[in-house]
């Protein structure tokens, strides 16, 4: 157990050189020389028995130039990554047979019993993100299995199985949600700098919420999990008032919106960075928010806000006076800044503030002009304001949620 810990410490020295150069991988696509490193490492992981065991296997992985530690972090990563999500395949396609061939209650409970009890389902509830990521493409599958399963139980054991079927219809609804941002962001980072890339618009620009789990509450049996999903599902809706961030969607997602004081100019700056979330508050931030000159609240004459509604975006309150985003347009740097119209606080939209007032829009890129979507921007969607393109985040949407998601206890039935 030492030998394993002093060649996790060593794997972290080396990797942490050239950690920032990583890039989310693609299952066989890894430089062969790191991923060949990456499975000796792996599999050292589950083979060393003691410490001396760790000087045979320092000799062979010291030759590692330093220029390839990068690589050799990333190939590690997608190999767990990639164990991971094939070991949840590869069990829900067992189940997904078992429940195919079940015919009596007893048959479903032990399935139920394996993929409940064994933790199988706990095996979904991760806390890395790098696993979450992985995780996520996962997730649909099994929850139609899981859900299955308890209709199934359901039609020949009664309404004992309600409440157990519910816990689940919500679990998975938050894991779906919570998860999301984690993929999508590989799946960015992946992209970012490939001339011609071509991403899938539909998984990354389009929250689950507006397609994937749009009637998810109908799923659900008893009222109040019915509303407990509605309310996860809105949200992640853009209101009247929401508090917003506006990521540059400029290939990476790495700059912001900013204008860091009132009546001043506003540029892109790099807060929130890494691995910060979005909305970090506490009483030992400036004005609550740790990135507040990148936080705003956002008002329309209606909500939630939909695609075509005019919109004014307030940065701050100060000595009475209220603060605004205002610019032409997206080509003209030099008349972006905060402005005092439409005044300290909203009371409408006021038409004589052309430069504080812009058009919600959807953007999508041409190669994905068949793409459909909700009419109401949700979180984390691809925008258009006076032809700049950002993403935008909304505070206390599920999908900005970062805290972990509880699995429902196992249950016994008489």
């Amino acid at each position: 157990m030492r030998g394993k810990c002093w060649l996790l410490l060593w794997i972290a020295i080396v990797c942490t050189i050239n950690l920032t150069k990583a890039k989310r991988c693609k299952t066989g696509e890894e430089n062969g020389a790191s991923s060949a490193v990456a499975l000796r490492v792996v599999e050292s992981l589950l083979t060393i028995p003691s410490p001396l065991s760790v000087v045979a296997f320092w000799v062979p992985l010291l030759w590692i130039p330093l220029d390839v530690a990068g690589s050799v972090e990333e190939s590690i990563r997608c190999h767990l990554q990639n164990y991971h999500k094939e070991r949840l395949w590869n069990k829900a396609k067992l189940f997904r047979d078992e429940i195919a061939q079940a015919r009596t209650l007893r048959e479903l409970e032990r399935i139920r019993h394996d993929m409940e009890d064994s933790d199988m389902v706990g095996e979904l509830v991760v806390d890395s993100n790098d696993l979450k990521s992985a995780v996520y493409p996962v997730l649909p599958f099994w929850a139609n299995l899981h859900i299955t399963l308890y209709k199934a139980l359901i039609g020949l054991g009664g309404s004992k199985y309600n409440y157990k079927h519910d816990e689940f219809v919500e679990f998975y609804a938050k894991l779906i949600l919570r998860y999301w941002r984690h993929y999508r962001m590989d799946v960015v980072r992946e992209n970012y700098g490939t001339p011609g890339a071509m991403v899938d618009w539909l998984s990354i620009y389009v929250s689950p919420a507006e397609i994937l789990l749009k009637d998810w509450d109908d799923l659900a049996v008893t009222s109040r999990s019915k509303r407990n999903i509605r309310n996860l599902l809105d949200s992640c809706k853009l209101k009247k008032g929401s508090a917003i961030m506006l990521a540059v969607l400029n290939g990476s997602e790495n700059k912001w919106e900013s204008c860091w004081g009132s009546g001043r100019k506003c540029k892109w700056r790099s807060c929130p960075a890494g691995a910060v979330p979005t909305f970090q508050t506490g009483s030992q931030y400036d004005y609550h928010y740790k990135c507040r000159g990148e936080t705003f609240h956002i008002y329309a004459n209606s909500s939630p806000i939909r695609i075509g509604t005019k919109v004014h975006i307030q940065y701050s309150t100060s000595n009475g006076r209220g603060y605004w985003l205002s610019f032409r347009n997206y080509s003209d740097r030099h008349s972006k800044r905060t402005r005092t119209c439409p005044g300290r606080t909203f009371t409408g939209i006021i038409r004589g503030c052309d430069m504080e007032t812009f058009t919600m829009e959807r953007f999508h890129p041409s190669y994905h002009n068949d793409v459909r979507y909700s009419t109401t921007v949700h979180d984390q969607n691809a925008i258009l304001l006076k032809g700049q393109r950002y993403v935008v985040f909304i505070e206390h949407a599920e999908t900005n949620n970062h805290r972990r998601v509880m699995k429902p206890r196992f249950e016994y039935f008489d």
